[in-house]
């Protein structure tokens, strides 16, 4: 037993239809949400209660004994204390099942009626039957039956509403009523499956329980399409065996058309979360049956498809309307069905349409019992029962299914001439189709309420004075109780007030629809521009309304403001950029051509427009043109060509980049083309490539210069080698006895100190020679060691010392060796430079090298412990002619940069964290292929 929160004694205003659908579907919603059919029954008491202002109330299920005697249990109930006898009462109730046997009462004359009961003066109520201690006083009652598959299963009972109750209210809450009864039936439904797996001792056992039961085909697939598990009952067998499916495509198994309708709906299925349908055609011992499907993506994103085969249900329904149109001539205007019965529940006749729409005929009925075709029927006992009561003497009116078709029936007594029962007579009219309609009526209704809920239009219905009836959406700070009580002109600004209100006049006074623009409140409370329609509503009652259709266009008319600027862009770049612009279409003609175009051939835009290049270039020219045209066309490809073009000035150097040109479809009809004068760039590049050159090797010269100390210590080893060698070779020569070993000894190392003191001198040559750049695979290690040995007497001379790590023997970038070694000299000078300050133990010089493999490329570290670099100063170190030495020209560190960017790498300075000044070169790693 539950409680609900306990109601005002004043009633509140009846809240429209709309309403009380929106408050029906969010306790559906809710309910589906967490499945609490106990706050479910507590919320849909609220309801009840606020909609039609009664003061308490209660929902109880209708159970029956085993004599069909009924109780009433308590699902939901109104929190009724205000006092301690009241508190006491109520305490009695939650603390057991409440369960009410007494039928000498308001709600028990709903029970044993089965109709609604309205008591207005309940105090004089007979039928009241007292109240229990406690209970608060009853001034008026409203009892509902509720009611499912024509039986009695619930009563919603509500009391003390001001001004009493009326029986519209019934069929006002039909909606909740019908929302009720599913939660019942849904309850008890879920209660028997509950007992039923309770019965089961293993899962295993109870799927395929199920699984027999059911006349489906259970599919589980991966998203692709990929057969997981298949399972099918013995009623329905696969028509392939299972080895056939599983770890398969269904492309594998399955004709293209089923498969085109399966990934569609699974592709819906995993984009909404819901199940789909649909519905396909199979060949199968040569006939076609038909299968319909449901889809569903479990949370683990498998897909579950439910196959069922309809075929007969397919080919019943065309033998059913084939029999309909034969029936119907026979018949004539005989509806429905009639037939009667004998006390043994034989049939004696049967006649009418729906004898043969259920498939039977009248020779197939008359003499056999009832039980015979409802036997195998689920319903059989209700049906039974239904046609023994009139029988017995009890007339009825029902609505019983039976052969998956809905009957409202009405079965009467048949008697003799004492008045005894000698069997029953029964009519029944066929309401399936009714049923449909009303189903596929609900379902329209929601889809329509969905698609009003979502489509990116406001719509709202409003009377004259413009108050909003209904709307479709709700903005922040509109919730549903603003409904009725809010107009549209609170949602606009107030200049825009009366021209709102003379488009609503138009509209009601002429009744035709009416457009206008207006601006309006936006979903975010902000203003935005509308596109508003106001049609005129045909409605049932004297009050006329209007439908407002509002379509935000703000997006758009920044979109069209941005177009129009974009525009304007374009064509002052297009008439003022000084490069030549133009297009062409497929055969080669000048469509469209800019003013620097026309200046550049020295002519006027109109006699450019339509000719070719053949007419405005010399045959060698226009040749190469529809080359490069023809490239673009062909292959749809952007190009970036360099051409020498004649020109009435002269022959120009053109950059042209040529790209194709599409329609709004994606159609190629033509080519858009760029051309820019690079002349005079490279005229420029070509002299500044001469100057770089020249500029380097006059850097390598003041380095060597600077190297002189350097060069005559080196060279001055040897040649004192070879003199002291030569003086003790003549010694050994002019001894009596000979020793030519030494003699030998002593050339030997003659020659091998002219070949050390000529590789010193090459070496140096190498360095300072003035030649092109050669880009070969060089080791990185090899040539700072071959550094190192040029610097070896200036570093020894400065007291410092230098320390060369890599990770690898060998790190081979492409790169010309003197230009290499001539950063890697100006660096570690540079450095040693840095450190003549410091005591000589600290003037140490790091130099590191490793390979990133990811990225294929190499890396040099130079790092001293110097002071550092001026960090405000250091975007300027690889200027040119920018200097902190008093004797340099500032031009070392730019040209190392020129190297290092002529090598497709970077130089890069800073502070290393826990010493000087760290400068880092990156060369691309040497590949095979780069040759």
């Amino acid at each position: 037993m539950s409680h609900s929160t306990h109601q005002s004694e004043d009633a509140p205003r009846a809240e429209p239809a709309a309403a009380l659908f929106a408050e029906v579907s969010r306790i559906q919603l809710k309910l589906i949400r967490d499945g609490n059919f106990q706050r479910g029954f507590e919320d849909a008491l609220k309801v009840c209660l606020k909609w039609t202002g009664s003061q308490y109330g209660f929902i109880g299920e209708v159970l029956r004994d085993l004599d069909g005697a009924p109780s009433l249990t308590m699902l939901a109930i109104t929190d009724i204390t205000w006092d301690d006898s009241s508190r006491q009462t109520f305490e009695s109730f939650k603390s057991q099942d409440l369960v009410l046997r007494r039928l000498d009462t308001l709600f028990g004359e709903v029970m044993t009626s089965g109709n609604p009961v309205i008591a207005n003066d309940a105090v004089n109520d007979p039928r009241v039957g007292g109240l229990p201690p406690g209970h608060p006083p009853l001034t008026s009652y409203l009892g509902i039956p509720v009611y499912a598959e024509g039986q009695l299963i619930g009563v919603i009972s509500l009391a003390n509403r001001p001004g009493g109750f009326e029986y519209d209210f019934v069929a006002q809450l039909e909606p909740l009523t019908t929302t009720v009864a599913t939660m019942l039936v849904t309850q008890r439904l879920r209660a028997t499956q509950a007992h039923t797996a309770a019965s089961l001792t293993e899962v295993d056992v109870r799927n395929r329980a199920m699984l027999k039961a059911l006349p489906d085909t259970l599919f589980v697939t991966t998203r692709e399409g990929r057969f997981i598990d298949v399972r099918s009952s013995d009623a329905t067998p696969l028509m392939l065996p299972p080895q056939k499916f599983l770890g398969r495509g269904h492309r594998e198994v399955l004709p293209a058309e089923a498969c085109d309708a399966w990934d569609a709906a699974v592709e819906r299925a995993f984009q909404t979360r819901k199940v789909q349908q649909f519905k396909y055609a199979l060949p199968f011992k040569n006939e076609v049956h038909w299968f319909e499907n449901r889809v569903v993506v479990s949370d683990d994103d498998e897909v579950l498809t439910i196959a069922r085969d309809i075929t007969d249900q397919k080919t019943a329904s065309k033998a059913l309307e084939e029999t309909r149109t034969q029936l119907n001539l026979i018949l004539g205007q005989m509806p429905g069905g009639v037939w009667s019965l004998d006390k043994d529940l034989r049939f004696t006749t049967s006649v009418g349409r729906l004898v043969a729409e259920l498939g039977l005929t009248q020779d197939q009925l008359v003499g056999h019992s009832l039980r015979e075709f409802v036997d195998h029927d689920p319903r059989a006992p209700r049906i039974i029962e239904a046609h023994l009561n009139a029988i017995n003497g009890t007339a009825l009116h029902r609505e019983l299914e039976f052969g998956g078709r809905f009957l409202d029936c009405v079965l009467e007594p048949v008697r003799d001439a004492a008045g005894n029962s000698s069997g029953c007579i029964g009519v029944a009219i066929d309401v399936t189709e009714s049923r449909r309609a009303v189903q596929e009526r609900q379902e329209t209704e929601s889809r329509l309420q969905a698609v009003l809920e979502n489509v990116p239009d406001f719509i709202s219905v409003l009377n004259r004075e413009g108050t909003i009836l209904f709307l479709n959406r709700f903005m922040p700070g509109f919730d549903r109780s603003l409904i009725g009580r809010t107009t549209v002109f609170d949602y606009q600004p107030p200049e825009e007030h009366e021209h709102v209100r003379s488009q609503m006049e138009a509209a009601f006074e002429r009744g035709e629809t009416v457009s206008y623009e207006t601006i309006g409140r936006g979903r975010w409370d902000e203003w935005r521009s509308y596109i508003t329609r106001i049609v005129p509503m045909q409605t049932s009652g004297d009050q006329p309304l209007v439908l407002m259709i509002a379509n935000d266009i703000t997006e758009r008319k920044l979109a069209e403001s941005e177009r129009d600027r974009d525009y304007a862009l374009l064509k002052g770049v297009f008439e003022g950029t000084a490069e030549i612009i133009f297009a062409k279409d497929t055969a080669g003609r000048y469509l469209l051509v800019n003013d620097a175009m026309s200046r550049a051939h020295e002519t006027t835009v109109d006699k450019i427009v339509g000719r070719t290049a053949d007419e405005l270039f010399p045959p060698e020219t226009s040749e190469q043109i529809r080359v490069d045209d023809q490239l673009v066309l062909a292959e749809g490809q952007t190009i970036v060509v360099e051409r020498e073009v004649p020109m009435p000035r002269g022959k120009r150097v053109m950059l042209l980049t040529k790209t194709p040109w599409r329609d709004a479809s994606g159609n190629l009809i033509g080519l858009i083309g760029v051309c820019q004068d690079i002349t005079n760039s490279r005229r420029a590049e070509e002299t500044i490539a001469e100057q770089r050159i020249l500029l380097a090797h006059v850097s390598r010269l003041s380095m060597m210069g600077q190297m002189v100390a350097m060069v005559s210590h080196e060279v001055a080893q040897p040649l004192s080698a070879i003199t002291n060698y030569a003086a003790t070779a003549k010694l050994l020569s002019a001894r009596p006895q000979l020793d030519l070993a030494k003699i030998d000894m002593c050339l030997q190392a003659i020659s091998t100190q002219a070949v050390r003191a000529g590789s010193i001198l090459e070496r140096i040559r190498a360095f300072g020679r003035r030649a092109e750049p050669k880009h070969e695979p060089i080791d990185l290690v090899t040539t700072i060691r071959e550094s190192l040995r040029l610097l070896q007497y200036e570093l020894k001379q400065r007291k410092t010392t230098v320390q060369l790590t890599s990770q690898q023997n060998e790190l081979i970038v492409c790169s010309d060796t003197v230009e290499l070694q001539q950063v890697i000299v100006n660096l570690v000078t540079n450095a040693s430079e840095a450190m003549l300050e410091l005591p000589p133990a600290r003037r140490e010089i790091e130099i590191g090298c490793y390979l990133e493999a990811a990225e294929s490329r190499v890396i040099m570290e130079v790092i001293d412990n110097g002071p550092g670099i001026d960090l405000a100063r250091r975007e300027m170190l690889f200027d040119a002619f920018h200097t902190s030495k008093i004797s340099g020209l500032g031009m070392g560190l730019a040209i190392c940069r020129r190297i290092m960017e002529s090598h497709g790498g970077t130089i890069e300075a800073t502070n290393s964290t826990d010493r000087g000044a760290l400068f880092r070169c990156v060369l691309p790693a040497y590949q095979p292929d780069d040759e």
